[in-house]
């Protein structure tokens, strides 16, 4: 037999720890003996006699693991210890908050008693543990969900309905979560939307904005139309099955004279000339203000076989490297090659727009032209590509956005475009407008950003909204990763995750719902600039504090919290009206390692956690925004251990998917179902156990896993 040196007041504590560290009871094989052997064993032996019940029968099993959850043993077991071992050492587990959002399935099955080993394997050890459960309450699929609901609504209102859709998943998680035997402290999680939270959420904002890290600018940004809102890199998912239409497209150059080149071609007809430019967005042509070239490559100027009989010459501009990969791309349209000139006497040129022909655009040198694939020459839209918008900063260019926030061309684009979606009709329409000049199109199948919430194709628009500056936390932030263990079992991840901190571009926080901690902000009333200061932010959390409620900020008037201080931080007399952006969700979760604790303790010294748990796929979310925000404000990694689990795979290795129907639900392991025998919390901890923590790789299930996992709990 296994014992636990634990010292503990009731026998009934002592059962339940020992029913969830093991996944099911274990028993010793009973020794043959005759009748008087026994009489005279059980006088001579003292045995406690026990209402155990040696085998538990399928159908039995959920509903004892429901009695065990509602009876509170796994509360106990966890305030026991904490009393008991006050003065002990203390081992804290930080949780990663799931998403308050829909029912538990198998990856919190994996997160949460992945993280029950850890808790239960240090109690067993006379380790003090401290694991406090919480959730990340806000964000946009809670909105999505009452959306059909919120017409006419006031902020107030919708917001109350998303706290009651936030808390009611709040409610059947945890009691998933107590059902599986999942030991912490359930009677006060931690919830991103209690005033609490987010009053400490705020004053460590107004710390982030006092130190010079947050700031706001118009700028290029991940744009969901789907959603109505900025995206952050973490908030994407990439479809390698995206198709577009690739277009390759003409513009006319003016300004590079026939007479000027070397060419093959008769003198005697005319001859014009256009740059052709390769794009899988067609939608931004219209949208083009100008060329950008490498002025150290040499280009060609190709006239394609089928024109040469032609009575004007159609010469098209592209990089010398790059002819074999257009040949190839053309095939079995051929092309011969008649003159050639040096990128450096093209940038400065000028060709006419295909949108307002009477405007002429540049044709740019810029760097980030390569020679790896397109034409050399690069179709530039400074609203719609971070590349893009770099050259419009160089030459000090002012951008105009001509796509609003759902995603449709706005008036400005004239009758023919207005309100059409640039992902849809909008792009048929444009193909069609602009015809004369497209030299070809061919399907196009590539990786695409998709919005992971929506499902739905993002895309990049330029957009006022606030920062942080990541560049000035990326060194510290790989620092600070020197002294932590990342991994899993024996493996070092720990460049994974540095390799994506110090890749980072600026961190977008803002964004455009109502679901979410604000950002204390205000404009002038009749100006377009939106200011903020630590002064403000500060003035919020304490209301949020002193009012015991997060909605302030929605429900008191600008005046209560304008007051001399606030106004003489803002640098202007005002009238002042408030903005009303939220935070990213990632900075919500990303300040847990303060926001989280129960008390406020901000001047505590550094505040790290001794280990985290989480999937691999959160190396681009909460392991870095906890990172970056913990380096920012208390110049230390939040974390001493990180600890990285797989995700839920079927047995045949494919992604859980509503739309295959691999998706397990974990009450069909407890519970059973027509095709699989009830299995308990045992059941499901042993699957957890055995394919769960095997690598951060693929954690399968699925009805041939759950097969052998059955044979084993017996």
């Amino acid at each position: 037999m296994v014992s636990l040196s634990i010292r503990c007041p009731k026998p009934s504590t002592l059962s339940t720890l020992s029913r969830c560290v093991f996944y099911r009871p274990i028993h010793l094989s009973s020794a043959k003996f005759t009748v008087d052997e026994r009489v005279k064993t059980k006088k001579t032996v003292f045995l406690p006699s026990t209402t155990f019940v040696n085998h538990v029968k399928s159908t039995e099993r959920g509903r004892m693991d429901q009695e065990i959850s509602e009876k509170g043993r796994m509360d106990s077991l966890y305030e026991w210890q904490l009393e008991e071992r006050r003065d002990g050492k203390t081992l804290e587990l930080m949780d990663g908050p799931p998403y308050a959002n829909g029912s538990a399935h198998t990856g919190h099955a994996i997160n949460k008693i992945l993280k029950d080993f850890i808790v239960k394997s240090c109690i067993s050890r006379g380790q003090r543990v401290v694991f406090r459960p919480g959730w990340d309450c806000h964000g946009l699929p809670i909105e999505l969900k009452i959306t059909k609901n919120t017409e006419g609504k006031s902020a107030i209102e919708i917001r109350e309905m998303a706290r009651e859709v936030a808390m009611s998943s709040v409610s059947g998680q945890m009691n998933s979560f107590k059902r599986w035997g999942v030991t912490g402290d359930w009677a006060d999680p931690y919830l991103t939307l209690s005033p609490h939270y987010v009053s400490t959420q705020l004053k460590a904002f107004s710390r982030l904005i006092d130190k010079g890290l947050v700031y706001r600018d118009h700028k290029p940004v991940y744009w969901s139309p789907s959603s109505g809102t900025a995206l952050a890199e973490s908030e994407l998912e990439y479809r390698e099955d995206h198709k577009s239409t690739a277009v390759f497209f003409r513009f006319k150059v003016i300004d590079l004279l026939p007479s000027s080149l070397s060419l093959t071609t008769p003198s005697s007809k005319s001859h014009v000339i256009y740059a052709l430019t390769w794009t899988t967005t067609p939608w931004t042509l219209p949208l083009n203000n100008a060329i950008s070239i490498d002025a150290s490559q040499e280009y060609s100027l190709i006239q394609f076989d089928d024109q040469s009989k032609n009575p004007i010459v159609e010469l098209y501009l592209v990089a010398t490297p790059l002819l074999e990969s257009i040949a190839t791309q053309f095939a079995p349209r051929s092309f011969s090659v008649c003159g050639r000139v040096k990128g450096e006497e093209l940038d400065g040129k000028y060709y006419v727009g295909c949108w307002l022909k009477d405007l002429g655009h540049p044709i740019l040198s810029s760097p980030h032209v390569t020679m790896n694939m397109g034409t050399g020459c690069v179709h530039t839209a400074y609203a719609h590509g971070f590349d893009d918008y770099a050259v419009a900063r160089r030459r000090g260019q002012r951008v105009e956005v001509n796509v609003d926030g759902r995603g449709r061309y706005i008036r400005n684009m004239g009758h023919d475009l207005e309100g059409m979606n640039v992902l849809g009709d909008g792009t048929k329409k444009v193909l069609q407008l602009l015809k004369k000049d497209i030299v070809m199109t061919k399907p196009y199948t590539h990786s695409y950003p998709y919005d992971w919430r929506t499902k739905k194709p993002v895309i990049i628009r330029v957009s006022a909204q606030w920062f942080i500056d990541t560049q000035l936390l990326s060194e510290k932030a790989e620092k600070s990763l020197e002294e932590v263990q990342i991994g899993a079992g024996s493996s070092d991840m720990r460049k994974s995750l540095v390799s994506m901190v110090t890749r980072r571009p600026a961190w977008c926080i803002s964004r455009q719902r109502v679901w979410g901690v604000p950002i204390p902000s205000v404009t002038v009333v009749g100006e377009e600039k939106t200011m903020t200061s630590f002064e403000l932010v500060e003035k919020v959390a304490n209301m949020v504090k002193m009012e015991n409620d997060s909605d302030v900020w929605w429900k008191k008037p600008i005046d209560e919290f304008i007051d001399e201080k606030v106004r003489a931080s803002l640098g202007s007399p005002g009238p002042f009206e408030k903005s009303f952006d939220v935070m990213d969700v990632w900075l919500d979760s990303g300040l847990a390692w303060i926001c989280a604790r129960k008390e406020d303790m901000s001047g505590e010294g550094k505040l790290q956690s001794d280990c985290v748990s989480e999937g691999v796929d959160q190396f681009r979310g909460w392991f870095q925004s906890m990172l970056l925000t913990s380096v920012a404000l208390q110049d230390c990694a939040p974390y001493k251990r990180v600890f990285v689990h797989g995700f839920c795979m079927d047995d045949k290795g494919r992604k859980m998917s509503k739309s295959i129907g691999n998706v397990v639900d974990p009450d069909t392991i407890t519970d059973g179902s027509m095709s699989q025998s009830a299995l308990g919390a045992d059941g499901l901890r042993l699957w957890v156990a055995l394919y769960g923590a095997e690598s951060a790789g693929e954690s399968r299930i699925g009805p041939q896993v759950l097969k052998e996992v059955e044979k084993k709990v017996g």
